[in-house]
């Protein structure tokens, strides 16, 4: 599935990364990025895949500032999502060694660039957080996912159908 943002949207994404960078560096949260890309375009590109995963999902995006570390970026039919983005359209989804299995239910990996966004696939945090997974891509070790082995959109889609369902049959009763 592809998303494109709007210019609103866009700008929402330009100001909310920078001020996240400027948040976390003087809180003393360690960038993690994994390349050599400029660190506020990575937190900004991460702010516009987030956008457009919420998109795609129907989902609330958070659109809070503060210092994070950790934790999930979405919630999509009670499931925690972290998502990573990547302007590699064959990129791989990457996490670091410092993840634990239980920080998050489920990764997605978001490919492309402002403002236009694929949902590559996703999984669940114990596919990724595999110490089988490990590798150095040059940038230190971590975890990593040919998107070949993730789960695609389309199968998230079919869980959130559910849950719609269900919720729609409760608020019946």
């Amino acid at each position: 599935m592809t998303i494109t943002l709007t210019d609103t949207e866009s700008r929402i994404c330009a100001w909310l990364g920078k001020m996240r960078h400027i948040a976390a560096r003087s809180a003393g949260v360690k960038d993690r990025k994994q390349g050599p890309q400029d660190a506020i375009a990575t937190d900004v590109e991460g702010i516009g895949g987030e956008l457009a995963f919420c998109k795609a999902c129907n989902a609330w995006p958070d659109l809070t500032v503060g210092a994070r570390k950790g934790g999930h970026d979405a919630v999509v039919a009670g499931i925690k999502f972290d998502v990573k983005t990547t302007g590699r359209q064959r990129g791989r989804l990457l996490a670091t060694l410092g993840k634990s299995v239980d920080e998050v239910d489920a990764y997605a990996l978001v490919c492309g660039t402002m403002p236009t966004y694929t949902i590559a696939g996703w999984c669940w945090s114990p596919e990724l957080i595999d110490w089988r997974n490990a590798i150095d891509l040059g940038h230190g070790p971590g975890y990593a996912l040919e998107q070949e082995r993730l789960r695609p959109f389309a199968s998230l889609l079919g869980i959130i159908d559910t849950d719609a369902r269900n919720a729609m049959q409760e608020a019946r009763k």
